[in-house]
């Protein structure tokens, strides 16, 4: 009787332990999207975002009276180049979505309001059906992997560095596969349906 009452609470202990949220990393794909937004009931505004690289970029200042330049070194780097300054700067780390559509995501690395990146999802490929979010590159030469431009803080920067970068995420989810079948265990001769309980296969 003991052992059956430790086997029953093994078993118990087991099933919960396998269904407890855990904080897991994603890279954010099509298909993981959607399904962080069934759990999440719709609600993205609170799931910590993350680049998969750093995205470093810089534009050309003018050097007038209302040049903050305490201001450009706290947050990134002035630089003197060829008689022009520049202002070069560099995004990473933790983002909140502030908006989503049908193809995009915008996300806020900062807390002014207009400093705000754009992750799209890649096309498919014709051996390539997954689908990722990356960073909005306007102007990329054609045939080059570098340059491009980027809006950010209502500028247009020069991309330095991150023009392959995409995002990921963090949010409690199940530990349970995503996918469950649920297995049918068919009918009598006289056309009731079989005693027993339904049984869930991992996919």
């Amino acid at each position: 009787m003991k052992h059956l009452i430790f086997l029953s609470a093994f078993v118990l202990y087991s099933s919960f332990s396998a269904s407890i949220a855990v904080a897991q990393k994603q890279v954010a794909t099509q298909d993981n999207v959607m399904m962080l937004e069934l759990q999440s009931q719709g609600n993205l505004s609170e799931v910590v975002w993350y680049t998969t690289g750093d995205i470093e970029m810089e534009r050309e200042v003018q050097a007038t009276s209302d040049l903050d330049v305490k201001k450009l070194q706290e947050k990134g780097k002035l630089q003197i180049q060829n008689g022009k300054y520049y202002e070069r700067y560099l995004v990473g780390g933790t983002g909140l979505l502030v908006k989503k559509t049908a193809e995009s995501l915008f996300v806020r690395f900062e807390a002014d309001e207009d400093r705000i990146l754009e992750f799209r999802l890649t096309k498919p490929g014709k051996n390539e059906t997954v689908r990722y979010y990356k960073l909005v590159v306007n102007d990329v030469p054609e045939g080059k992997l570098t340059g491009g431009t980027v809006n950010y803080g209502g500028h247009t920067w020069r991309l330095i560095s991150g023009i392959a970068v995409g995002l990921e995420f963090k949010a409690k989810i199940s530990s349970d596969n995503k996918v469950k079948t649920t297995k049918v265990r068919g009918l009598n001769k006289d056309g009731t349906e079989k005693k027993g309980l339904l049984d869930f296969k991992k996919n």
